[in-house]
């Protein structure tokens, strides 16, 4: 019963006054700042842009997820890359949101997104943990100062660039939830509600999330004595087997364990030691540079500009710089750093994995070592281990404000943080106007439903074959997106997909290969649509199906439809 109040307790704590002042900054910063169309749930069109596989990736998933009717595990799809089963966990799509809104498919609209809508959730819980944080660290900070201290939160590159792409990796505010959890006594079971809300979002910030859960049960049995080793351990048992169990559910195991690994990609996605100083490119889906004043550098593995993206903006280093000249005057206390010392101690062990074995400062290689062996099953997996500094990017933030608040005088330091949202928004100016202007782009794509676009060839087929089966479809099949997305639509099946991860076992290829087999020998599927990519197998199995088969030319490829 007491553990009971206690939740409800941070629950309120949680949805407090700060906490709704910051949602409403988040809210009110991304209506200002980004195109709002991309709020309308029927407009997908942003959604499908050839240029942007990853966003088609996403939408997609979510697409022939929504038309399939409900699989065990729940997020299991078995159109998408048939004959292999995938998950919505594999394809990007938020598994949080997928979830819910599978429940009113029915209902919904044919068109439906809710992509736009969750970058609006991502801002709010990004504003509201903010301010939280500050309540947290000083009650009694001036409200001016706090909406200021929110602003700068939300003018984060990092999260700003995962806009571009990945959706559910906006969701840093999860980040900031673990900190102000971290923040507060006796939060057991509402780190269980935020570790399973982890879970559902994405796989890396689970593991941030989760990571932060153990440096708050160091810090609860250590320095703050309130639990012992025993309830610690239970409670971290708990939430290690009701994440497990979740995972399962929305379809973490649906491939075997041997395809989840991408073995020798770690140091080539890893963080450049110049990078939270001097900015990359990032996202190479907006064009312009993250830093109006700083030029941005090349590191030597393409992967780290684009993964190891990890700039402060030039307002926040300022910031950074009087907080270590306010250090020097006077140090911080003992108490404050035992405060501290076991989330620093994580973000630290988080940072060196994003490092990498492969260590750049620029285009310096400084030192090489070979991971611990226990590890580097973690280093195939989690394969973009530049993320994993976002912890101690949003650390370096906290800290640096709890030290301008208790060391500068309230009048002084609304100046100094004035001056800092200016620069890091004149700074972030030009990245940030092309990411608006990405967004408002709403041109319909010429999708292959408007050469199929009947009710009689929506009824007769029911499966997309692309012959030959071909490496990363998504980049080297024309129109892909426009593909998938009509095959979503009129629930047929597909054998090509873009995942985050595939099944590496030949089921796929060996039965494309039957198939294709058997139509060079005029034996078509009657409910199978074949897209012809070989320009040297196409005139062959156009000249045998020829009296069986319409042939429709799409752009680069031959469709044929038997019967």
């Amino acid at each position: 019963m007491t553990q009971l109040k206690l939740f409800f307790n941070h629950v309120k704590g949680v949805l407090s006054k700060s906490g709704v002042i910051g949602a409403f900054i988040g809210l009110f910063f991304f209506l200002i700042v980004f195109d709002t169309t991309i709020l309308y749930p029927k407009n997908i069109w942003w959604l499908l842009d050839p240029k942007n596989q990853d966003g088609i990736q996403h939408f997609v998933g979510w697409e022939f997820f929504r038309f399939e009717t409900w699989h065990f595990p729940w997020g299991s799809i078995k159109n998408y890359g048939y004959p292999q089963t995938t998950s919505i966990v594999y394809t990007d799509s938020i598994p949080l949101l997928a979830l819910f809104f599978k429940f009113f498919a029915s209902s919904l609209p044919v068109y439906f997104q809710y992509f736009g809508f969750w970058y609006l959730l991502c801002f709010m819980l990004q504003g509201s943990m903010a301010c939280l944080i500050i309540k947290q660290l000083q009650p009694d900070c001036h409200v001016f100062n706090r909406l200021l201290i929110v602003v700068l939160f939300l003018l984060s590159p990092i999260m700003l660039d995962r806009m571009v792409a990945h959706h559910s990796l906006t969701a840093h505010g999860l980040i900031l939830f673990a900190f102000y959890l971290y923040l507060r006594p006796n939060a057991n079971y509402l780190w269980l509600v935020l570790n399973v809300i982890a879970i559902l979002t994405h796989a890396y910030l689970a593991v941030m999330v989760f990571a932060i859960y153990v440096s708050y049960l160091v810090k609860q049995i250590w320095f703050e004595k309130s639990l012992n080793y025993s309830v610690a351990l239970s409670f971290l048992l708990l939430n290690a087997v009701v994440v497990y169990l979740f995972a399962w559910l929305i379809g973490y195991f649906v491939l075997p364990f041997s395809s989840m690994k991408d073995v020798g990609s770690y140091p080539f996605y890893a963080m450049n030691l110049l990078a939270p100083f001097k900015a990359t490119q990032g996202s190479m889906l907006v064009l312009g540079h993250w830093s109006k004043f700083l030029n941005y550098f090349q590191p030597p593995q393409w992967g780290q500009a684009i993964e190891g993206f990890n700039y402060l903006g030039l307002g926040i280093i300022v910031l950074v710089i009087i907080a270590l000249i306010l250090i020097l005057k006077q140090r911080i206390s003992k108490k404050s750093s035992l405060l501290f010392l076991p989330l620093a101690l994580t973000c630290w062990i988080l940072t060196i994995f994003a490092i990498s074995n492969e260590i750049y400062f620029k285009d310096w290689h400084l030192l090489s070592y070979k991971p611990v062996s226990f590890l580097i099953l973690f280093t195939h997996v989690f394969r973009a281990s530049g993320r994993f500094f976002w912890p101690m990017y949003y650390f370096i933030m906290m800290i640096t404000i709890a030290i301008l608040l208790k060391r500068m005088p309230k009048k002084l330091l609304s100046i100094v943080l004035t001056g800092a949202i200016v620069l890091q928004g004149l700074d972030l100016s030009e990245k940030i106007a092309n990411i608006n202007l990405a967004f408002s782009i709403s041109a319909k794509p010429d999708l292959i439903g408007n050469l199929l676009d009947s009710q009689q060839v929506a009824q007769r087929y029911h499966h997309l074959l692309f012959l030959p089966i071909v490496i990363n479809p998504a980049f080297s099949i024309r129109g892909f997106g426009s593909y998938i997305h009509y095959a979503a639509c009129h629930n047929m099946t597909v054998n090509l997909g873009y995942f985050a991860r595939s099944n590496h076992d030949y089921k796929n290829f060996i039965l494309t290969r039957k198939l294709q087999a058997d139509a060079l020998k005029g034996k078509l599927d009657k409910d199978t649509i074949y897209i012809l990519l070989d320009k040297y197998r196409t005139m062959a199995l156009i000249n045998r199906n020829a009296k069986m088969a319409a042939i429709i030319r799409n752009d680069k490829y031959n469709l044929l439809l038997p019967s």
